[in-house]
């Protein structure tokens, strides 16, 4: 009986758990998709939106080559700007209207990631104007990255370094595996997608608040974890209503695998059923016996 409530529990767990990886990403990068630097671009023309790099991973302190993580930028405008004939009386002329863009419904544009200096981390060049941090001044940053194939990561620790202010600095961070109607199979199929589409669609948003100047040298580390292993994982400036002017850069993900234990509400729940079943099938074979 005791084999059979161990046997069940084991069904509980997530099995198959990846040994934590650390990605320092201010090193080890690689250009896997696009023209332009090598490795991140500042401000470069010959750097092309949706650029994708790969950042290879820590285990154990030593470098490994078969845990790169992938990541691209993306960016929403603040307002868009559309110009249609109309008639005003007299003559046809172009009318231009200006409409503000909801973060959440707005689809996402490529942008390219920006790297302002070795160990500052990753930031979103805004459509080709020189920000370089993840910000929601113009606009709203998303740094999208795509874990290993074949890991178990359901659990992450994310350091964001604080960029031109100490200021109260808001993230909101998504996470999951897509439903296959997203039609996402690579970081180049989040384009023209929605924050709303994404929510809809197998990834939990958490929205993050609160200084840096509790921690050293103006960074804080947040965490997400699943029920599920993660297949991406998106990092973004506010997208609530702006207060402050959010500037960070993304310096280093630590992803690890949480295998989480039952209550122990569930447990005995689970037990007195296991037993309820024995007793049962002890019955039957009473009965068997004496008929």
């Amino acid at each position: 009986m005791a084999g059979g409530v161990f046997a069940a529990l084991a069904i509980a767990v997530p099995a198959g758990a990846t040994p934590t990886t650390t990605w320092k990403l201010t090193t080890n990068c690689t250009q896997t998709t696009g023209t332009g630097s090598n490795c991140i671009g500042d401000g470069s023309s010959s750097v092309t939106n949706g650029n994708v790099y790969s950042f290879k991973g820590y285990q154990n302190n030593q470098l490994k080559n078969n845990v790169s993580l992938n990541a691209e930028a993306y960016h929403i405008a603040p307002s868009t700007s559309t110009t249609k004939r109309v008639w005003n009386g007299f003559r046809w002329v172009n009318q231009t209207v200006t409409t503000a863009n909801d973060p959440l419904n707005t689809a996402l544009q490529k942008d390219f990631l920006g790297y302002y200096g070795a160990g500052y981390g990753l930031g979103v060049e805004n459509l080709n104007s020189p920000e370089h941090a993840v910000d929601n001044s113009k606009g709203w940053d998303f740094v999208i990255f795509q874990l290993p194939a074949g890991t178990n990561y359901n659990t992450f620790d994310i350091t964001l370094t604080s960029w031109g202010t100490t200021q109260d600095m808001n993230a909101t961070v998504l996470y999951g595996t897509p439903d296959p109607s997203l039609n996402i199979t690579s970081l180049q199929s989040f384009y023209q997608k929605t924050v709303n589409q994404l929510k809809n669609g197998g990834f939990q948003s958490m929205n993050f608040s609160g200084p840096f100047l509790e921690d050293v040298n103006g960074t804080r580390t947040i965490s997400v974890t699943s029920n599920a292993p993660i297949s991406y994982l998106i990092v973004a400036a506010s997208l609530t209503p702006l207060r402050v002017t959010d500037n960070f850069k993304v310096t280093q993900i630590v992803g690890s695998t949480v295998v989480r234990v039952p209550e122990p509400a569930a447990v005995a729940t689970l037990g007195m059923g296991l037993l309820g079943a024995g007793a049962f099938a002890s019955r039957r074979r009473k009965a068997a016996k004496r008929a």
